[in-house]
């Protein structure tokens, strides 16, 4: 189970529930790690080529679940489907998300630096979240979730002239490639 599709494969089975109840989840989190991490290590090798290029990398992470402390040592795990048996508890949630995202911010932060200064041509690079945070979404009930808090995006650009005029406050991800192109 080296990829995200075994993963996601082996979670439609009756596997993780398995697993958990024998104490046996802590290789899946190990492996839960390995592919959040994978992207930051193999992405710096691509910027190393020449000539034009696209890369696109999803990096499921601050995801549930929470596996990061702020500092990248592993934690006790919490979120993903199982977090509803553990009951709702959003201060815990809050600080699975803010630890992990401080983590993964550091690493991204790392990473854009290096994708710049070993890029023999200058990247643009857009860095974009697929949604918000979810402390204020109750897995049970529309009103009584933040939707703008679930709907609000991470949406930045660097582009190596340095030249932002064309971008706009209300700039939605539909028109990233607008204005780029």
């Amino acid at each position: 189970f080296d990829n995200l599709f075994y993963n996601e494969l082996l979670n439609t089975t009756p596997m993780p529930p398995l697993l958990r109840k024998l104490k046996g989840h802590s290789l899946q989190y190990a492996h839960h790690r390995n592919v959040l991490l994978y992207p930051f290590d193999k992405i710096p090798e691509l910027g190393k080529e020449e000539g034009p290029m696209f890369v696109f990398a999803h990096i499921m992470a601050p995801h549930q679940p929470f596996v990061f402390w702020a500092d990248g040592e592993p934690r006790t795990p919490f979120g993903g489907k199982w977090y509803l048996e553990k009951g709702w508890n959003r201060n815990l949630y809050i600080d699975g998300y803010t630890n992990q995202l401080s983590y993964i911010s550091k690493r991204t932060k790392i990473l854009i630096d290096k994708i710049i200064s070993d890029s023999p041509t200058p990247p643009i690079i857009i860095l974009q979240a697929d949604h918000g945070p979810a402390s204020m979404l109750d897995p049970d009930s529309f009103e009584n979730s933040n939707v703008k808090e679930r709907m609000s995006i991470l949406n930045a650009y660097y582009f190596p002239n340095r030249d932002y005029r064309d971008l706009y406050d209300t700039l939605t991800p539909v028109n990233t490639f607008r204005i780029v192109l």
